[in-house]
């Protein structure tokens, strides 16, 4: 099978991670992958397989017709040259340009929706990439049920609800014995994260628990607010921003506990990468229900209200007070990867393919 992804990079983040993940487990069972990249600049945050085939077209110049249509020629000229047997896109925006260079030919297009489309398909362009997404694509993998039933039923009638994949090998081994004195958090440093509000709830319990610190790691557009917050807070010797890192699971698997503050989300990788280590975990219920889809509440993990910094401080408190019943979660979170784990994640991915394959063949 030949298997073209079109995405807006692969630097660091979580559809980047999966994207890396199902490429390498393709071209590893003997499929052919071409990954079309629109972040000429960029690094390549993942590992690929020397098998796949990436290529950095750039980005494309919206402020100009001319250069739009040529973008869009460009990009057909090198779908129709590498002849896939489906295309897959990954973003609201990238996959309508796909879906626009698709036109009239015979490829089957899969998007993948990666968030909560409530919060990122508001303004106007985005509506209108919307809409060709959802008139020119083929099929529709989503990560959670609730952003599944925020479509219509001709949009959910050629749809999956596949989780994001772990890469198991990649994982160091669960910790054993005594944690660190150390709460971990991971993701963009963006106000969609929230990570003000982790702050300001280990804030509320940072006298009661001298001996710990709390360590964030992730770059993003608000990190200098970050850094006043800290500063004002007097939390400097006691909250680090770390940035981000290659060898991020070796950095987190000693943790005491990790936090997830977002708003709202798609599957949070982060989160689920941590419970697969089986780090006590504690996460905002965000919309539209990624979290929830990963933790049971207190059965392995701890799930409070988004926006609560009263919910949010109970909650760190009580898994640090209560280790007992924090490290009984951590153990049974492990258990998730039973549900994510490559192998099984990569079935569920050709099986999609297969049916939206056929489907079209079946249309034609």
């Amino acid at each position: 099978m030949r298997i073209l992804f079109v995405v807006p990079g692969m630097g660091y983040g979580g559809a980047e991670r999966v994207i890396s993940i199902l490429s390498n487990a393709f071209v590893t069972k003997g499929d052919s992958v071409k990954i079309i990249n629109f972040d000429k600049e960029g690094i390549t945050a993942y590992h690929l397989n020397a098998k796949v085939d990436l290529y950095k077209l750039g980005n494309m110049n919206t402020k100009s017709l001319k250069s739009i249509v040529s973008f869009i020629n460009n990009l057909r000229s090198m779908i129709k040259a590498y002849n896939p047997d489906v295309i897959i896109s990954f973003i609201n925006d990238v996959c309508a340009i796909t879906a626009l260079a698709n036109i009239g030919l015979k490829y089957p297009l899969i998007y993948s929706e990666r968030n909560d489309p409530r919060f990122i398909n508001n303004s106007l362009k985005e509506k209108s990439y919307g809409f060709l997404v959802k008139s020119l694509t083929d099929g529709f993998v989503f990560q959670t049920n609730g952003a599944k039933n925020l479509y219509s039923k001709k949009v959910r009638n050629r749809s999956a609800v596949i989780l994001n994949p772990i890469q198991m090998d990649a994982f160091p081994k669960c910790w054993q014995g005594e944690r660190e004195k150390l709460i971990v958090s991971v993701g963009r440093l963006h106000p969609q994260k929230n990570q003000k509000l982790l702050i300001k709830a280990f804030s509320n319990i940072a006298d009661a628990y001298p001996d710990y610190i709390m360590k964030i790691y992730g770059e993003g557009p608000l990190k200098q607010e970050l850094i006043n917050q800290i500063h004002e807070l007097e939390l400097s010797e006691r909250i680090f921003l770390e940035g981000n890192v290659e060898n991020i699971l070796e950095r987190i698997v000693s943790a005491e506990i990790f936090a997830y503050s977002s708003n709202y989300e798609g599957l949070p990788n982060a989160l689920m990468e941590a419970m697969v280590l089986g780090i006590p975990c504690i996460s905002t219920d965000c919309s539209p229900g990624g979290a929830a889809m990963l933790i049971e509440n207190e059965k392995n993990g701890l799930l409070v209200p988004i926006e609560d910094e009263l919910a949010l401080t109970n909650g760190l408190d009580y898994l640090l007070k209560n280790k007992e019943a924090a490290s009984r979660m951590g153990a049974c979170a492990i258990n998730l990867v039973n549900e994510v784990n490559e192998e099984h994640i990569v079935r569920e991915w050709q099986s999609f393919i297969q049916r939206i394959m056929d489907k079209k063949r079946n249309k034609n």
